[in-house]
């Protein structure tokens, strides 16, 4: 089963329709489309901008970002070709379980204005993470996040204006506890909009609590969205095991 993946769309469907009918051309088999959130349907009002008119007939799961409008999102005021996974629910492909889990804090916080064009309901909270960290049904192999969690080191070429105390910096702490704990395989993200991907080693705690050296752990691959561009498309095809293909 593959898994065509998508990142930050704000709004630019008709961006985001060419770039799944590219996966789809290069691999026809694919059978469901993750978004990364920042989709920007309904955002920030219900009616603006219009709607996703998907060119395609693959069911949509997407996480929530920091440009979605919660009012709506709470009220169900929704696009039915869409499904919304909550923050910390589980979906099996071909075996191979996913945690969804979205949310994020915007950077730029302090030039938005709540209920207009932000929410509170965009950070992590409390209650959530202790949800994804009680998931005791098997083994998580892949999680499907917006914000990236801070347990991977930032790329050097990427400028983020991310230092601690800064806006999310309690969202990505949150988003390492639930990597640490479920150990996954494969971390998908946007929010940043930079493409990367690379192998990082996550530090494991093993022992007590009054002795907790650390190990190596397997190797996890992080995967960031850039923003879709219609004249750079970017999208990743990835079947649980391998991506096929990564922008460029």
């Amino acid at each position: 089963m593959k898994i065509i993946i998508i990142g930050d769309v704000h709004g630019n469907f008709d961006a985001a329709n060419t770039s799944v009918l590219a996966a789809l051309t290069e691999h026809p088999t694919a059978t469901v489309v993750v978004q990364l959130g920042d989709l920007g349907d309904g955002w920030p009002t219900p009616q603006g901008p219009s709607r996703w008119k998907p060119s395609f007939n693959l069911p949509i799961l997407v996480v929530d970002g920091n440009h979605e409008n919660f009012d709506a999102l709470a009220k169900g005021d929704i696009n039915p070709k869409l499904e919304w996974v909550q923050r910390g629910d589980t979906k099996t492909f071909n075996g191979r379980r996913a945690m969804f889990f979205g949310g994020a804090t915007s950077p730029d916080l302090k030039d938005r204005t709540i209920g207009i064009n932000w929410w509170p309901q965009e950070s992590i909270t409390r209650a959530q993470v202790e949800y994804a960290l009680a998931w005791d049904g098997g083994p998580i192999h892949t999680m499907f996040c917006h914000e990236r969690a801070d347990v991977f080191r930032i790329p050097p070429k990427w400028k983020l204006p991310i230092f601690e105390g800064s806006p999310g910096a309690s969202d990505r702490a949150a988003l390492s506890l639930i990597v640490q704990k479920h150990q996954p395989d494969w971390y998908f993200h946007g929010h940043w909009h930079h493409g990367e991907i690379a192998k990082f080693q996550i530090n494991r705690w093993g022992g007590n609590v009054d002795k907790m050296p650390r190990y190596p752990s397997a190797f996890v691959n992080v995967v960031a969205c850039p923003n879709i561009d219609p004249n750079n498309i970017t999208w990743t095809v990835f079947d649980g095991t391998q991506i096929w293909r990564n922008w460029k």
